[in-house]
Order: C-alpha cells, then sequence, then structure tokens
C-alpha cells in the first residue's frame, strides 16, 4: 500500500495496517530462517582455519541470529519488551503461565520416542531462545499489539497480537522438517505455537519478554539434558 507522507498513520484504517504488518511480520520471519544462515555462507571462508570448526560453525550463525535482532529492535527497547515490566501487579500469573511448560517438559519430554536435539551445542539453550524471543515475543508483538490489540473473545483474555506472534514463531521452526520426522514437524508446530500463546501472557500481562526469554530458555535447557 502507498502512504501518503502527509497522511497520519492513525488516519489509515487498521485493517490495512494489520495486513501490512502481517506482511512484514512473514518478510522478518523468512529473513530471520534465511539471512543469518546465508551470510554464515559467505563469510566462512574469511575465518581463520582454526574457527572452521563443526561447533564454531552453530555458534557463528547464533551471533548473527543474535544481531539480527538486536538490529531489529534497536529503535524500540520498550516496545519490544526489553523492560523490567509491570511484574510486581501480575507476579503470580507470570508464575504459573510460565512454569507450566517447564513442569510439561519435564515430565514429556524424556518420554518421547524422537529426541531430534541430542548432540546440539549449549548455545540451543543459551541463546537461542534470547533471539527467537526478542523477533518474535518482542519485536512482533510489539508491532502487532497497535494494530490487533483486541482480544480474541470477551471472556479469552489474550490478545490477537499474541496469537499473530504465536504464529510466527511456530512457521519459523518449518526448515526443522530437514532435520525431523514429519510427525515431529507436526508436533513441534503445535507446541510452539501454543507454548507462546501461553507463555506469552507474562508478555501481554507486564509488557515485557524476559519471563518468557528466560522459561523458554528453562525449557530449551530441560530438552538438552535430557536429550
Amino acid at each position: 500500500m502507498r502512504i501518503d507522507p502527509a497522511q497520519p498513520s492513525e488516519s489509515i484504517p487498521r485493517k490495512e495496517r494489520l495486513v501490512e504488518w502481517v506482511s512484514l511480520g512473514a518478510i522478518i520471519t523468512m529473513a530471520y530462517v534465511v539471512f543469518p544462515s546465508w551470510l554464515v555462507w559467505v563469510t566462512w571462508r574469511f575465518l581463520p582455519d582454526g574457527m572452521k570448526t563443526k561447533q564454531w560453525w552453530a555458534w557463528y550463525g547464533e551471533l548473527l541470529a543474535l544481531a539480527f535482532a538486536l538490529v531489529l529492535i534497536c529503535g524500540s527497547l520498550k516496545r519490544s519488551g526489553l523492560r523490567i515490566g509491570s511484574i510486581r501487579r501480575h507476579w503470580r500469573g507470570v508464575l504459573v503461565v510460565c512454569s507450566i511448560p517447564v513442569v510439561l517438559t519435564a515430565m514429556l519430554y524424556p518420554l518421547l520416542p524422537e529426541r531430534p536435539f541430542a548432540g546440539a551445542t549449549f548455545h540451543m539453550w543459551l541463546t537461542s531462545p534470547w533471539h527467537q524471543d526478542l523477533v518474535f515475543a518482542g519485536y512482533l508483538y510489539g508491532r502487532f499489539e497497535q494494530v490487533a490489540p483486541s482480544y480474541i473473545h470477551p471472556r479469552i483474555r489474550i490478545r490477537w497480537a499474541l496469537v499473530l506472534a504465536a504464529v510466527f514463531f511456530s512457521l519459523h521452526h518449518l526448515p526443522n522438517l530437514l532435520l525431523v520426522s514429519g510427525g515431529y514437524m507436526i508436533f513441534q508446530l503445535a507446541y510452539t505455537f501454543l507454548g507462546l500463546l501461553l507463555v506469552g501472557l507474562a508478555r501481554q500481562w507486564t509488557g515485557s519478554m524476559l519471563y518468557g526469554a528466560a522459561t523458554h530458555m528453562a525449557i530449551n535447557l530441560i530438552a538438552w539434558i535430557t536429550s
């Protein structure tokens, strides 16, 4: 959509702005998946020979993904949830929604017949949750909240912004289909969507993505240890 520079953004119909931001969300999701990996391939040959190892390959990609996320949010730290937020008011609810997926992971993950994270380096729980949450629960949720702040139902106090962020967070895992079975892929798409929908309530309530990212880190740590 062409926007007249003289036309204030508030005068643009919300549906049109929502379509724009959903489209941008799709572009950001694809860029987040593709760009860091492409940059690793392009710059790999320029690294010292001593750094050209399988382990460093993984860490190098992680650092580039983190850089991507930080550049994305650098102009909107508060809106992207990089703050403490109103935790005093909502700490009980945050404790509940952040504890449930950690407990479920500890109970169920060791029972799964397929464990695709076996052999992963510890970036899986140390850095990956942070740049993923900065992109989806941070930047995209903050943007979606501006155009889709309403609840999905008067009795279901989940914002449409959170649903959209969860959809893109789930879809960004699709490239894992190259590494896991189709059955596990469906399972992963489901639990990543539902997981962000649940833990994302902490983001919705407090305005901070830090509590969800810490929970994501704990979940991945459990999966890493038990793989």
